[in-house]
């Protein structure tokens, strides 16, 4: 075929037709499906026809039919796609940050830093615009390199020392800190993906399946579970430790995941054997939640403030900006508290609605995916997205502890920028959906040429 590629008339004909496609990433796949169609006309001609070569690529070129249509079709198959509903529930909530924004700003008489919390959200969309256009699967070369510069980045609060807030999780730099260990979640979710990919046939000896199983465990839970611990980020380790299991049920990886929840028993064993004081703080900031009026200087505390809040907002609530001095923190996790107090309970179901909508239709077109490596990181980013999501609405509600977790995207801080980057990759990974060179895509290809309506079909 090679030979066959010397002559104009077709590499012009196959130059026509990749010009209507706008899916540049697709050409080199689709002139290998043209010219296989191609081949297998051009030696029927030669072999059954008698025709010379150049004769046979005439004709096989005409019964291609006209470029121009085929360019077409093709483009109608590869073409990028948008998926408009989780664009609109993205929207939806940052209308709604919008207005907690500006309502927490008027009730505490413009004492938040709304220019900041504005800059955070343009940073966001930003990055996320800028990841949409980015083929995913360029980041499965540096799968290794990320792992490792996500645990540097981990690791780097513990070594220098730098304490924000009691706890050494922060990266500062001048008056701005950013809380490392939030970022955690996303960028070990998107290596795990990598990783993963690139276990793709299973050993065939026992003595080969146990050590990848050990060499999993360390890589996966053992060594990004000791930072965490180290760090007393254990929020952050629930969110990727749940995001992990999922994804690990997800793909069947059922014997990683249960090594991976023995060794979370070791490591939680350890932690109770050498840091008995420190475990039993620790314990009792969990479970204040269950016994809030016995924990009144605790996480209990929050906990009746939040439900409280949710209680005197009644149906519609107490209007735009009211004051609740009672309730601390509803400028950052208590935030959906807030908005209930001030809309009302029509407005905060409305808002846990929204959410749910949001996650069950990324978790949706997740599993739809062809693409395993593309399935994996809409899975692992879809479940840290929706263990943020449903844990700070259950916490505001008082059915979970209140731990720090977020509410994302509609609470603007600069972690919004991981949480708008993650729904960008998300984004991303389903334009491409019909732009990959999967078989699907190219049985998509073949169906052109072989339907009655091409030119060139199988009578």
């Amino acid at each position: 075929m090679n030979k066959n590629l010397e002559y104009p008339n077709l590499r012009s004909y196959l130059d026509q037709v990749c010009s209507h496609v706008k899916a540049t990433e697709i050409h080199e796949e689709i002139r290998q499906e043209l010219q296989s169609h191609l081949q297998e006309l051009i030696t029927e001609k030669i072999d059954q026809e008698g025709k010379t070569e150049e004769e046979a690529i005439i004709e096989s070129i005409k019964l291609m039919g006209n470029p121009d249509e085929v360019g077409r079709q093709l483009h109608a198959v590869h073409k990028p796609k948008v998926e408009w509903s989780i664009i609109s529930l993205l929207s939806a909530m940052i209308v709604i940050g919008g207005v907690a924004l500006f309502a927490l700003n008027y009730s505490l008489n413009d004492k938040l830093v709304v220019e900041q919390k504005l800059l955070f959200l343009l940073i966001g969309i930003a990055v996320m615009i800028a990841i949409y256009f980015v083929d995913y699967r360029k980041l499965l070369k540096y799968t290794w390199l990320l792992y490792g510069v996500t645990l540097l980045v981990m690791g780097t609060p513990l070594l220098s020392g730098t304490r924000l807030n009691g706890v050494a999780q922060w990266f500062k730099a001048d008056d701005l800190g950013y809380n490392v260990y939030a970022l955690s979640p996303y960028l070990l979710v998107i290596s795990v993906s990598g990783i993963l990919q690139g276990q793709k046939l299973e050993p065939s000896n026992i003595h080969g399946r146990l050590k990848r199983m050990i060499k999993n465990v360390a890589v996966l839970i053992i060594i990004p579970a000791i930072l965490y611990v180290k760090a007393d980020a254990l929020s952050d380790f629930v969110i990727y430790g749940f995001s992990l299991a999922v994804l690990l049920m997800v793909i069947g990886k059922r014997l990683l995941l249960t090594a991976g929840f023995g060794a979370a028993a070791f490591l939680l064993w350890m932690l109770i054997t050498l840091q008995p004081s420190q475990f039993h703080f620790r314990w009792m900031r969990i479970t204040g939640f269950l016994n809030p009026n016995a924990d009144a200087l605790g996480s209990g505390f929050l906990t009746l403030r939040s439900m409280e809040a949710i209680q005197l907002g009644s149906m519609w609530g107490q209007g735009f900006g009211v004051v609740n001095r009672r309730l601390p923190y509803s400028y950052n996790e208590l935030i959906y508290s807030y908005l209930v107090y001030s809309f009302g309970w029509v407005f905060g179901i409305a808002i846990a609605v929204l959410v749910l909508l949001f996650i069950v239709r990324i978790a949706h077109i997740g599993c739809s995916l062809q693409d395993s490596y593309a399935k994996k990181l809409m899975i692992g980013l879809t479940a840290v997205l929706g263990i943020q999501f449903g844990w700070n609405l259950l916490m505001c509600a008082g059915f979970m502890p209140i731990t720090g977790i977020r509410l994302p995207i509609l609470d603007w801080s600069p972690g919004t920028i991981a949480e708008l980057a993650a729904v960008g990759l998300i984004l991303g990974a389903y334009r491409r959906k019909d732009m990959i060179g999967s078989s699907t895509s190219l049985k998509n290809s073949s169906a052109i040429f072989r339907s009655p309506q091409s030119p060139w079909h199988d009578e």
